[in-house]
């Protein structure tokens, strides 16, 4: 089952939270003594409901990022995915998230304040794990809670041994979602990079 079926296969939803994406900085400093490093990248998942109000509540938040984004260096994407939801993906020159899990903090607290956290499916960090590779690092807005989800490459499988030890590697500062059947998967999400990082670029 994906993450929108889950969480809009029903009208009945819990509330937004929104906090721990705060957490994340902070977490991936003891993350990266596990060989988990992030790439510089995440994203905000909204599944846009109809109506010119809330296209317009878009446009009102993205001049507020713009802002922000624009001090900070940092890139904006707004794609859309093949189910019909938008994202709003942050990348960073670099490596660090710091500024990206802000800016991300931003687009979902201004989507909550005009009423429409309902919208809010997820965000998503991608992070690499050196040795064995990326994997996406998932945040359940519903629940308040963490998972990793490692796709195969080419299909729409998954290495559910690689996330079970991923999780393990979560530091306890991360809420972390231990019901294994709301690990919901998120094909295809457009966090890709743009451009290359810094230390890709020193070894070209």
């Amino acid at each position: 089952m994906s993450l929108f079926d889950a969480l809009f296969g029903n009208t009945r939803r819990a509330r937004p939270k929104m906090d721990a994406v705060f957490a994340l900085p902070a977490a991936l400093v003891d993350m990266e003594l596990r060989g988990i490093r992030s790439l510089g990248v995440g994203g905000v998942c909204v599944r846009a409901p109809e109506g010119a109000a809330f296209a317009q509540a878009g446009e009102e938040i993205r001049r507020i990022l713009d802002l922000y984004r624009a001090e900070r260096s940092l890139d904006l994407r707004t794609p859309g995915d093949d189910l019909g939801y938008t994202w709003w993906v942050l990348e960073a020159p670099g490596r660090a998230i710091d500024d990206v899990a802000t800016g991300l903090h931003m687009v979902g607290d201004e989507y909550r304040q005009r009423g429409y956290g309902d919208a809010l499916v997820a965000a998503a960090f991608p992070l690499e794990e050196v040795g064995a590779g990326p994997f996406t690092l998932i945040y359940n807005y519903r629940r308040g809670l963490y998972y990793p989800f490692v796709p195969l490459a080419g299909r729409h499988e998954r290495d559910n041994a690689r996330e079970i030890r991923l999780a393990d590697l979560l530091p306890p500062s991360l809420p972390r979602e231990s019901e294994l059947d709301r690990w919901y998967a998120l094909w295809d999400a457009p966090l890709g990079r743009a451009r290359a990082l810094p230390d890709e670029e020193a070894g070209r």
